[in-house]
């Protein structure tokens, strides 16, 4: 595009003239700016993913720790019922004639 716009502002003029140099300039001036701006979007959006994948690490790192905390109270819930019943079932049982009677209770 800036090629043909120096062709077409030349017309035919030699490019020891200003002019066609300084289109020249002015497009290889405009040409860096758009490197350099699609260098810094480039850099943003890598840098915004990095960002974006270290804080889901970090929620996977939260959520895979909630997960073995609830493991555990599983198990030390399972376990603490287990020895409940082994207790219970070990405990001496009342005879079948306190049960028929309420005033056994009373003491």
């Amino acid at each position: 595009m800036c090629a043909l716009a120096v062709g077409w502002i030349t017309d035919g003029e030699d490019w020891s003239h200003p002019r066609p140099l300084a289109i020249a300039a002015l497009c290889v001036l405009a040409i860096a700016l758009a490197a350099t701006r699609n260098r810094r979007a480039y850099v943003a959006a890598i840098e915004e993913r990095a960002r974006r994948a270290e804080a889901s690490r970090e929620q996977d790192a939260r959520r895979r720790v909630a997960d073995e905390r609830l493991r555990i109270a599983r198990y030390l819930h399972a376990a603490h019922r287990a020895d409940a019943r082994r207790a219970d079932s070990m405990s001496p049982r009342r005879s079948h004639s306190s049960h028929d009677d309420p005033r056994a209770d009373r003491g």
